[in-house]
């Protein structure tokens, strides 16, 4: 992604070519002026021979400062460039976040630059995600990526539709947004367990999950119950998520770990809840 040679050589001759073209149209313009001071002619008085010389003038200097503006710009976009190189190496994936930050260039310059870059084929393959957050360079990463943000997109539209319908049924947003909270801490259990290899231990939190799912699909359908399960949704589902997710941190460190007697007690408490007060 080195600056080609003629790249550099046409950057140069713009400025070059710029800077002859304003100095030399500027000299004609301090010549006149000194003239106009000598012979007592005032620029009040603009003649026609004067409009004839200073509106090219004015032309050919504006287009010599405009030559130097781009060239100078082209170059430092291509010194921006190579500083990207650096950073990005081989890696299949980056943020535009962390490109400024090591770069030490805003994130509206970086975001505008990557764009430039994959527009000129710059690189092999690249394309900017969905919310122009991350470059991605590799083409199966970019499928996987599609793939997760096509679920996103679907759980995101489900996610408007349960909103929209609980606002219609009166509900209050604080309420919306701690429902919508627990449908994410029953999503992330869902996630940690997959981490679980005794399967007497995952079949207990699975069984608990699936009680969980039950019930707020019942709330889905009917939104007015909300505040029957406002307990669950703000203290015994964020209590699970984070004992759950505990529990499975410990594991990736040392896998035959047994469940803490916390989490079993927790467990049958929430097991037993579910139960009773909530089916």
């Amino acid at each position: 992604m080195k600056m080609k040679k003629r790249v550099f050589i046409k950057n140069i001759l713009f400025i070059v070519v710029g800077i002859w073209m304003f100095m030399g149209n500027a000299l004609v313009l301090t010549s006149m002026f000194f003239t106009g001071q000598d012979t007592g002619i005032l620029y009040s008085e603009v003649t026609d021979y004067m409009r004839i010389v200073l509106i090219p003038v004015a032309f050919w200097m504006s287009l010599g400062l405009l030559l130097i503006v781009l060239g100078i710009c082209s170059m430092l976009f291509y010194r921006r460039i190579r500083l990207y190189q650096s950073v990005i190496g081989q890696r299949p994936f980056v943020e535009l976040e962390e490109l400024a930050e090591e770069t030490d260039y805003n994130r509206p310059l970086v975001k505008r630059d990557i764009s430039k870059m994959i527009h000129r084929d710059y690189f092999p393959f690249a394309v900017l995600d969905a919310q122009k957050r991350s470059l991605i360079l590799d083409k199966n990463i970019y499928e996987e990526y599609l793939v997760q943000w096509e679920r996103w997109e679907k759980a995101n539209a489900k996610a408007i539709w349960r909103k929209n319908q609980m606002r219609l049924a009166g509900i209050s947003e604080q309420d919306i947004s701690s429902f919508e909270s627990a449908m994410e801490s029953v999503n992330h259990i869902k996630q940690y367990i997959a981490d679980i290899p005794d399967k007497s231990e995952k079949g207990r939190i699975t069984d608990i999950i699936d009680k969980m799912d039950r019930i707020l699909a019942q709330t889905i359908d009917r939104p007015k119950q909300i505040t029957q399960i406002e307990k669950l949704c703000r203290l015994y589902i964020p209590q699970f998520e984070q004992l759950t997710g505990k529990y499975a941190r410990v594991l990736q460190v040392e896998e035959n770990t047994p469940m803490s007697t916390e989490f079993q007690e927790f467990l049958i408490h929430l097991n037993h809840t579910l139960k009773t007060d909530y089916l």
